[in-house]
């Protein structure tokens, strides 16, 4: 190869010098050839590969986040439940009190109600919508402002009409809590947990109902009725507040990847356990269906057995 180089270059007539330069050239390709690579050259590779284990890291480690931050969210819906029924629950332990101080007769309470029982049912309607469009965080939040509100704003009337606006009110709110509660459940938790948490979040109603049984007639006694009201109106905003400091923490938030591998999605793979979420549905009207009609009643039960 020299010799043929020597004599392209004798023929092109060039200098002398130019062969050695031209060698020099070839020298160095070929020793740059065998050189390693530079660093640049070899990092994308290994920048790409630290990037994958990073993400799996990442993700490991909010996925343990989720399993452990979980059990707060369970915990703020079961005290939602309990505050839904204590406000649902003092217009009933107060029925007689504000009969005596001639608020209402027993066709007036009827249409009271009435009222709170049609605004629920309506709610219940776009309840479940409005929570898919806004989300549990901020449609749960909207459903407990206004519910409290309207808990507190039975303290600022006094005549059937005024309360049967504000059980109106408080019906369109509280119809929001069992459509959140169950949509965070599906957010946070997969399919096996999910009838433990239910079941956990709905023990709130009955302890909702044993706390107004107890607080609502030493309140009454104590500061009135209509501070009554203010009062237990008052803890819907003291769990808002909570409510929000939590569902701040974006970053607890379960992403859509790491719902799938903790079995938070949905699946095209169904097991059945569809049915789980419809009986749960099933159970809940009943049993709100038997309380309802029970507290309506349960005044005048009382009455008839301790007061002959």
């Amino acid at each position: 190869m020299p010799a043929v180089l020597t004599s392209s270059l004798e023929c092109s007539g060039k200098p002398p010098h130019s062969k050695t330069t031209v060698m020099d050239k070839i020298r160095e390709s070929v020793e740059a050839t065998a050189l390693p690579k530079s660093e640049s050259e070899v990092a994308p590779p290994q920048s790409a590969g630290a990037s994958v284990i990073g993400a799996a890291d990442a993700a490991l480690g909010i996925k343990s986040r989720v399993g452990n931050f979980r059990w707060t969210i369970c915990g703020l819906l079961f005290f939602a439940a309990t505050i839904n029924y204590l406000d649902r629950q003092v217009i009933a332990t107060l029925k007689d009190t504000l009969q005596t101080a001639h608020v209402w007769d027993e066709i007036g309470y009827s249409w009271v109600v009435f009222a709170f029982q049609t605004a629920y049912a309506i709610g219940l309607l776009v309840a479940g919508r409005a929570m898919d469009w806004l989300g549990t965080r901020k449609g749960f939040s909207l459903s407990v402002l206004l519910w409290s509100l309207a808990a507190m704003g039975h303290a600022l009337v006094s005549t059937v009409v005024g309360f049967s606006v504000a059980r109106f009110a408080l019906g369109l709110g509280e119809a929001g809590n069992f459509p959140a509660c169950i949509k965070t459940v599906a957010e946070w938790f997969p399919r096996k947990e999910r009838a433990l948490a239910t079941g956990i979040f709905n023990a709130g109603t009955n302890v909702g109902v044993l706390v107004a049984a107890v607080t609502v007639p030493w309140l009454t006694l104590s500061y009135g009725w209509r501070w009554t009201f203010v009062v237990t109106g008052l803890t819907g905003f003291m769990w808002l507040i909570l409510w929000l400091s939590v569902r701040g923490k974006s970053s607890l938030a379960p992403s859509a990847s790491i719902q799938t591998n903790m079995g938070l999605r949905d699946r095209k793979v169904h097991d059945g356990s569809d049915l789980v979420d419809i009986s749960v549905l099933a159970s809940r009207l009943f049993k709100e269906e038997l309380w309802r009609r029970l507290e309506e009643h349960r005044p005048a039960v009382n009455h008839r057995i301790f007061d002959g």
